[in-house]
């Protein structure tokens, strides 16, 4: 024996009838009535409201990444006097029954995620590129101190440098100061001093205002970092433009996903005007 198709209906009407309408509906036999708590109501109306979260940040994510339509002006005008979504019932009904927009969510969530994350890590690429830049003369990676070395790197006077360099020559002290790129105002240097010299060298740099650098850690001379890192920023470009591309190809389901947010907004209208029904009767 098959069984016959079931579906729920929200009946709403005023109180002076509520009898009447009872009573009608259990002579017409075909329904079973199930009343409805305020916390059941109170549930739905949190439902749809997570529900239109989800569709309106995927309407908006589709719509950032959807690609403009050229249009001819008669074409334009058309759309501005037949602007909305032209659909009957039995339509609307079959979306909601059958499109699974959840999908849709979870994948716009997520190429946005990569997109942000993307974007983000190309960001300090460039913060790093633009650090190194003033170093590319240096020749090799650069050190790191250990028990018995201190590498600094700074920026001090054209003026300045000269007399440091002097002074750690004339003392002559376990130090070098090695000169990395210089303008016609200040000198990029890296000094480099042992452990016996510590005391006597860093009085002279503060009397110099040596301004200390922090480099980003690499593995390999400046000028070699910047091009990988730019050949690394090149490569996710090109993976943030097909995440792109995918994300505009979304846009075949805005019809439905539109569809969906407006049945959904009535649905929690609906809810709402229960909710507030019930809480009248109180």
């Amino acid at each position: 024996m098959a069984v016959a198709e079931l579906r729920k209906l929200g009946i709403i009407g005023l109180q002076s009838e509520q009898t009447a309408v009872l009573g009608a509906l259990h002579e017409f036999g075909k329904f079973q009535i199930i009343r409805q708590g305020e916390n059941d109501i109170d549930e739905s109306v949190s439902q749809h409201e997570y529900a239109l979260a989800q569709l309106k940040f995927t309407l908006d994510f589709i719509h950032r990444y959807k690609a403009e339509e050229k249009l001819s002006f008669r074409e334009k005008m058309h759309r501005a006097l037949t602007k909305g979504l032209r659909v009957n019932k039995q339509e609307v009904e079959r979306i909601v029954r059958e499109f699974d927009y959840k999908k849709v969510v979870q994948r716009a969530e997520k190429l946005e995620s990569n997109i942000n994350l993307a974007q983000s890590h190309v960001h300090n690429l460039e913060g790093e590129i633009a650090e190194l830049e003033p170093w590319r003369n240096l020749r090799g990676a650069p050190r790191q101190d250990s028990q018995s070395v201190t590498i600094r790197f700074g920026v001090v006077s054209k003026e300045r440098y000269e007399l440091l360099s002097a002074a750690v020559q004339s003392q002559n002290l376990a130090a070098e100061v090695v000169p990395v790129d210089q303008s016609d105002k200040e000198v990029r240097a890296m000094i480099v001093y042992h452990a016996e010299a510590k005391k006597a060298v860093e009085p002279l740099l503060v009397e110099a205002s040596f301004s200390d650098v922090v480099l980003p850690e690499i593995s390999s001379p400046p000028a070699e970092a910047i091009e990988l890192k730019r050949k690394e920023i090149e490569t996710i470009h090109n993976q943030i433009s097909a995440w792109k591309e995918e994300a505009e190809a979304l846009s075949k389901d805005q019809p439905s996903l539109q569809i969906l947010f407006d049945h959904t907004s009535w649905m929690k209208v609906r809810a709402e005007a229960s909710l507030q029904g019930l809480r009248n009767q109180k």
